[in-house]
């Protein structure tokens, strides 16, 4: 379901690209804010993107019924500074452009046992003015970001370990670590990690070393109306999240931009399912958790 983007706005797609990526961080957050469908709804329609606003829904995505998907994608509103080459004087030009949608971001609202979650899809713009936005339209003050527990994150990393890039452990008390509290391993420049050796053996037969965190690879991810598969990198985070470093999808070129946004969190929304899979690696946040979270005060 589109809302007009303001006709005052320039659109930049893809502002976060580089080197042909597109790099996305998914957090789960919970809330103690009743989940009413309805209201919702409403508080989106409150919160559309209208000329004059610096963040605001650009997109909304309703299902039919009173279980199925409800979500959105918002965007981020900035100036952006170009340099351009005068054709007359061969001089650089130094040019700002107001009103300029930076950057997207998707929020996914899930109904938790009775309350809302959410699962936020986005990079580091706009993150306090989604903040706001949940403050200020939807009620909800301090979302509270779920962590992974140690054992989803094991039954994850054993289901991907021969892929691996990365795994960072706490061996800590363990026996032949000594007083190492973290190891890093990591392989050779694109290949993974191999398995076979001793000390990834005692890692994955160990249930009591502690996986802190892991860099792995989904193959040829496919998805209507992409024509061509893609290797999507990821990496499962400390605090709670899954990183991935999406390409750059091809599309047909008469592709409007709102609709590229909507392909593309399709696609990282199937990538995030099947990183999850049917398991909740998930537990609640605990009092003494350093959060570094999209909702997190600057420092």
């Amino acid at each position: 379901m589109d809302y007009a983007i303001p006709a005052n706005y320039v659109i930049r797609r893809q502002p976060d690209q580089i080197g042909g990526k597109r790099f996305v961080t998914v957090r789960k957050y919970r809330t103690s804010v009743p989940f009413d469908r309805a209201s919702i709804v409403s508080s989106l329609a409150k919160s559309r993107l209208v000329f004059g606003m610096d963040f605001g829904v650009v997109r909304r995505f309703i299902g039919e019924g009173e279980n199925t998907y409800l979500r959105a994608i918002c965007g981020v509103v900035g100036d952006r500074d170009l340099v351009l080459l005068n054709g007359d004087t061969h001089e650089l030009d130094y040019v700002r452009i107001s009103n300029v949608l930076l950057a997207t971001l998707l929020i996914d609202f899930i109904d938790e046992s009775g309350t809302v979650g959410l699962l936020v899809y986005g990079g580091h713009q706009g993150q306090f003015e989604l903040r706001d936005m949940l403050r200020k339209n939807f009620g909800i003050d301090s979302p509270q970001q779920d962590v992974f527990s140690a054992a989803g994150v094991r039954v994850l990393c054993e289901r991907d370990f021969e892929s691996l890039y990365e795994v960072v452990i706490d061996p800590l008390l363990q026996e032949g670590w000594g007083t190492i509290s973290t190891a890093d391993f990591r392989s050779e420049r694109g290949r993974y990690i191999d398995s076979t050796v001793d000390r990834m053996q005692q890692v994955r037969a160990n249930p009591k070393i502690t996986i802190r965190s892991y860099k792995s690879v989904l193959r040829r991810q496919i998805m209507v109306p992409l024509e061509d598969p893609y290797d999507v990198k990821f990496a499962i985070l400390r605090d709670g999240g899954v990183s991935m470093d999406i390409p750059e999808l091809s599309l047909p070129k008469s592709t409007r931009d709102l609709e590229y946004e909507s392909i593309f969190y399709d696609f990282a929304r199937q990538c995030y399912e099947r990183i999850v899979g049917d398991t909740n690696p998930y537990e609640a946040p605990s009092e003494a958790l350093i959060q570094l979270s999209l909702f997190s005060d600057p420092a």
